[in-house]
């Protein structure tokens, strides 16, 4: 692809010809990163078709992404000094694109010139809380819990006056986290208390053409990872009793049916988080063995740090510390947690544990 990287000194004039087909490929990789997500520009319906036969894989996709960081964030402030509003709201519906180029200056950026540009309508409001949304989850992914907090205020206040009681669940979910990263477990049981209140008003209202196994699995996932994250505020709050209950509730949904990773996930890592604070590591251990297992790697892994598999290898890494603490015959479980703290460094997943299909249940 040419080359589009500015010169240093005053950015040229606006009309750049190799700006369509960086948005083109940018579009075409967003396709192939979340093949399933929802985008409202005409542009993304024209190029889907395109996406596998310019990248084939995952991995290619993110890899171009972070190839062409720089130019994004070239083009991207010449548009803005243009005023190209167009290009500007095509960019930023590319919320998975944008989280792999594992750049929140630059996610924010796009996000904080595209949300005015949108119209003062309801359709307006209702993207401008997508794009709040998709970057929350980029701020909590890398790190930035404060930022997350601020960004998901916003969009807080957009579901609520929208009424849009699954993005209120998302929205809150995603302030629980960031609660919970600053250290906050009384903020974040606060968040999880409402979000369990708008995701019951969300089950008990009509599906409003959102029908089928999918939206029944959407909703299932939603509500265990509330479960889940009260069960670990709980359990870094002290009351472990609480943690109990709220985690087995978790662990019947995620025991119906043929659950996916985005549901098991949850309840392993809760588990083991739960575990580990009743003094039960082997039983933790067991769990956070089992939430690597069911993670289906990042094809990029080699490229950039799967957060999933940082948070679980990270768990792993204090479970086996613990043990280590007691009784360890020839520091073997100091190995397996210096293993687990290098696995969650570099995106390798380590798993020394047999794979297991279904939720840790304790006896």
């Amino acid at each position: 692809m040419t080359d589009t990287r500015l010169p240093t000194g005053e950015p040229p004039a606006h009309a750049v010809p190799a700006d369509d087909l960086l948005i083109d490929d940018l579009i075409r990789a967003e396709w192939v990163l979340a093949p399933t997500a929802v985008r409202v520009h005409p542009r993304y319906a024209r190029l889907r078709g395109e996406a596998p036969r310019r990248f084939a894989t995952h991995r290619g996709a993110c890899a171009w992404v972070r190839a062409h960081r720089d130019e994004l964030g070239c083009a991207v402030e010449r548009w803005a000094r243009a005023g190209d509003a167009e290009r500007l709201l095509v960019v930023a519906e590319a919320g998975t694109a944008l989280l792999h180029l594992g750049d929140t200056g630059l996610c924010r950026r796009v996000h904080d010139l595209a949300v005015p540009l949108l119209p003062d309508d309801e359709d307006g409001r209702q993207r401008a809380m997508v794009l709040g949304r998709r970057l929350t989850h980029a701020l909590i992914e890398f790190g930035e819990p404060g930022s997350a907090l601020v960004v998901c205020a916003d969009t807080l206040r957009r579901a609520r006056a929208l009424r849009e009681d699954t993005t209120q669940v998302e929205a809150l979910t995603h302030s629980a986290a960031a609660h919970l990263d600053l250290g906050d477990p009384a903020a974040a049981r606060a968040d999880l208390g409402e979000a369990l209140s708008a995701q019951d008003r969300d089950e008990a209202s009509p599906a409003r053409g959102r029908t089928g196994g999918a939206h029944h699995k959407n909703r299932a996932a939603r509500r265990t990872r509330v479960l889940c994250l009260m069960a670990q505020a709980c359990a870094r709050g002290g009351d472990l009793d609480d943690a109990v209950t709220w985690l087995d509730a978790a662990t019947a949904i995620a025991a119906v049916g043929k659950r996916q990773p985005r549901t098991l996930f949850p309840v392993h890592v809760s588990t083991a988080i739960v575990r580990l604070a009743r003094g039960e590591p082997d039983i933790a251990a067991a769990a956070a063995g089992a939430a690597i297992t069911v993670l289906r790697a990042r094809d990029c892994a080699d490229i950039h740090t799967d957060p999933q598999h940082h948070h679980a290898h990270t768990v792993a890494a204090d479970i086996h510390t613990a043990l280590a603490r007691q009784a360890d015959p020839g520091g073997h479980h100091a190995r397996l947690a210096e293993r687990h703290r290098c696995a969650a460094a570099t995106g390798t997943p380590y798993l020394p544990a047999p794979a297991a299909a279904e939720p840790v249940v304790p006896a």
